[in-house]
């Protein structure tokens, strides 16, 4: 079994400049309401405004957000990792703002032969999408 950590992130794109914004508050409200945000309502979009990590997109999300935004978080952004397999993954196509669940580990005891997966990392609190590498 393979599986991903949800430490805390290195959210910060030159040290000082954060992509978790008050636009991205914006956008968990939006979705919290049934609404699309800025980038969508997709599967991505919708992990990363589960912000408290309970299977919900809520006001309390976009709350916390906010508050990462302006710097007093009590919930620290993190990374995690998914499987894009719907093998794997089955709840990405259906997902919706009250039923954010995903797996976030791989099990390769079943692996016989060479093979890849496609795996995508999102900042939880970063809906719109702008972190980017550090140069």
């Amino acid at each position: 079994m393979l599986s991903f950590s949800r430490g805390a992130a290195d959210y910060l794109v030159d040290g000082t400049t954060k992509p978790v914004t008050a636009a991205d508050a914006l956008d968990a409200l939006k979705l919290s309401v049934g609404l699309a945000a800025s980038r969508g309502s997709s599967w991505k979009e919708l992990i990363s405004a589960d912000m408290n990590h309970d299977g919900r997109v809520t006001a309390a999300d976009a709350l916390e957000i906010l508050k990462t935004s302006v710097g007093i978080n009590t919930i620290q952004p993190s990374w995690v990792f998914v499987p894009n397999d719907a093998s794997i993954n089955p709840n990405l196509a259906t997902m919706t703002k009250t039923t954010v669940t995903y797996k976030d580990d791989l099990n390769l005891a079943s692996i016989t032969a060479p093979t890849s997966a496609t795996i995508t990392g999102i900042l939880v609190g970063d809906v719109n999408n702008s972190w980017v590498i550090p140069a």
